[in-house]
């Protein structure tokens, strides 16, 4: 009879263990090929190629674990393989460092409409492009912390006529359109009030510009 307690608190240590391990394959595989592999060189014109094929390697290996989440950072690692002197740097097994150096300050034309009030006419790319690219808990969501080289050039028809220039920082989400396409969603506020604003811009659109003016 006294052994009935410690079979039980055995078999529940177990089925937590099994639980843990299951929600926790991706990380384990990822910190393996870490330890296996050298490091990304940020100086490698293939950073991005190299972190792309292992993302894509753990991927396969436990494929009950690829999420949309997990697709949208393969999708944005495979739009990086194109982009010369692009860093990209594993900084834990979830959060990828990303930098993209440019020519000039660039404003791409995106015009999308704010709620009514207005348009996001413009991003605006500065010569250093800094962000992370991070998986959410359970890979159930991809997020993008900006800390520089974005800016949303706005108009407001019902604030001001003139343009308004808002830098973008902190955290934005990567997320799908209705067409399925990778956009880039941050919130700010309207210039001089409280109010909140959420814009949006396809991130591709974005990419093929700083592909265009890479050093």
């Amino acid at each position: 009879m006294a052994d009935e307690p410690a079979k039980e608190s055995s078999s529940k240590a177990s089925g937590e263990s099994a639980k843990i391990n299951s929600n926790t394959d991706w990380d384990n595989y990822l910190r393996m090929f870490l330890a296996a592999v050298p490091p990304i060189s940020p100086e490698s014109k293939n950073s991005a190629q190299q972190a792309f094929n292992m993302v894509t390697a753990i991927a396969q290996k436990v494929p009950g674990q690829v999420s949309d989440a997990v697709r949208m950072l393969l999708e944005l690692l495979q739009e990086l393989t194109n982009i010369k002197g692009v860093e990209v740097q594993f900084q834990s097994w979830r959060v990828i460092d990303l930098r993209l150096h440019i020519l000039k300050e660039t404003d791409v034309p995106v015009n999308r409409d704010l709620a009514g009030i207005g348009k996001v006419e413009a991003v605006r790319l500065s010569k250093l492009i800094h962000a992370q690219a991070e998986l959410g808990e359970g890979n159930r969501d991809l997020s993008l912390r900006i800390h520089e080289g974005l800016a949303v050039v706005l108009s407001f028809t019902l604030f001001s006529s003139s343009k308004q220039v808002i830098p973008l920082k902190g955290s934005a989400k990567l997320v799908r359109d209705e067409k399925g396409q990778l956009m880039v969603e941050s919130s700010t506020n309207v210039p001089g009030t409280n109010m909140p604003l959420k814009v949006s811009f396809p991130l591709k659109q974005i990419l093929d510009e700083i592909r265009k003016q890479v050093i």
